[in-house]
């Protein structure tokens, strides 16, 4: 079984998208023909390949989450007969490579010469930041996977942005309460990442840490993207006499490394870590952390226990595809095709309406996510949605997060 299981992992990022593309090429079935809720319609835009940029960090040593995310919006185009809104699916790659000047780049790409009706993914919150007025300049409909700064959702929303994963608000309350409650009202620290996720999702778990009655020991700060050596910053938290530590780091390796740090330099005896789903995520970084990441405890949008139809289907998606394990940025991927999808339906698949598509968006109000049930908010343009426990173990199979409790539902304020 290990033996299959490492097949299925490594299976090539090209071959992958080779197989998501399939058919693509292939002539569509004019939607003007078919009966029921197509019959009739005249617009040809809505019979043609739908062309979706995915503006994400391929490339780097923290692509993997970004990655996943991408398997898992792939995932969802294939479970639901290689389209979305009843339009066959064309996918344009764009590279990132998490540099907010690059993604400006692609972007204009992406809409000058690949002519894309919308553009999902954006994984850095610092990325989306940096393309926000250049998506809303260029009108693309566009919904992000997984970037979560807040102000997408506050003053600097735009009408284009619609976002299915979370803010960084929402990353950072949930556990405040149960820091305070399982850990302790005094003795807790946070170590984050120094750019906008880190430093807003630190600033949210705070907040919501005092309001349950703890006084925080410290905050402290790690340089972005890549932090040489995290062993000074555990032993900043342990000299303020921590016996929590609440952390948000960089994503891939930067997690592997944090991880690794924790356990090699015993750290783990000294104070409980845990913290976003990103110390843990993709199952590629669980695995090559291995033992370090036994009992850290991290907050997700989802878990593989969940026992839903629709995270079944996702379930047996990623193994009938061979994409290896999912993971919740995975997760991530499929919400954003899914809400698409949702959307596209209420305008019969056609993009050439932009104001009718962002009102379809705007309306899609609640579904089922492999997650839990979703409610897209038409005031922040931001889902609000279950937040779940997970506790890392190893079992015969390997290393997992199974679910301890759900913690909340949890909304972005705005403002």
């Amino acid at each position: 079984m290990g033996d299959d299981r490492t097949r299925r992992s490594s299976v090539d990022r090209r071959e992958f998208l080779k197989r998501a593309g399939a058919g693509v090429a292939a002539a569509s079935i004019p939607l003007a023909g078919a009966k029921g809720a197509w019959a009739g319609l005249a617009r040809k835009s809505a019979t043609k390949p739908l062309r979706v940029g995915n503006l994400l960090t391929l490339s780097g040593p923290n692509a993997a989450p970004s990655i996943d995310v991408k398997r898992g919006y792939v995932a969802y185009v294939l479970a639901h007969g290689h389209r979305l809104g009843g339009r066959k699916v064309q996918f344009f790659d764009a590279d990132d490579t998490n540099n907010p000047a690059t993604a400006i780049q692609q972007v204009q790409k992406l809409v000058s010469e690949s002519g894309v009706d919308l553009i999902e993914g954006i994984f850095y919150s610092s990325v989306l930041l940096g393309v926000r007025d250049t998506i809303d300049q260029l009108k693309v409909p566009t919904v992000v996977a997984n970037a979560a700064a807040n102000a997408l959702s506050r003053d600097r929303k735009s009408a284009y942005i619609w976002r299915t994963s979370y803010s960084n608000y929402q990353l950072g309350v949930p556990l405040g309460p149960w820091a305070a409650s399982k850990i302790g009202k005094s003795g807790v620290v946070t170590i984050a990442a120094n750019y906008a996720a880190g430093q807003e999702s630190a600033a949210a778990f705070k907040a919501a840490y005092e309001q349950a009655g703890g006084t925080l020991a410290g905050q402290i700060f790690t340089p972005f993207p890549v932090t040489p050596d995290y062993q000074p910053y555990f032993q900043q938290a342990a000299d303020k006499g921590a016996k929590g530590v609440w952390a948000f780091t960089a994503g891939g390796g930067e997690a592997i490394k944090f991880v690794k740090t924790y356990r090699q330099f015993g750290f783990d005896k000294q104070f409980q870590l845990f913290g976003s789903n990103n110390m843990t995520d993709p199952q590629s970084v669980l695995d090559a952390e291995g033992d370090a990441a036994l009992g850290i405890r991290t907050t997700a949008n989802w878990a593989p226990t969940l026992k839903n139809k629709e995270n079944l289907l996702f379930l047996k998606q990623y193994d009938k595809y061979g994409i290896g394990q999912p993971s919740a940025f995975a997760e991530l991927g499929y919400i954003a095709a899914q809400f698409t999808d949702l959307a596209l339906r209420k305008v019969h698949g056609d993009t050439s309406n932009k104001a009718r598509l962002l009102k379809a968006m705007a309306t899609v109000g609640t579904f089922q996510s492999p997650g839990g049930k979703l409610t897209m908010d038409p005031r922040t343009q931001n889902v609000i949605e279950p937040v779940y426990l997970r506790n890392v173990v190893k079992t015969s199979s390997g290393y997992t997060q199974p679910l301890v409790s759900t913690i909340g539902i949890f909304k972005e304020p705005g403002q």
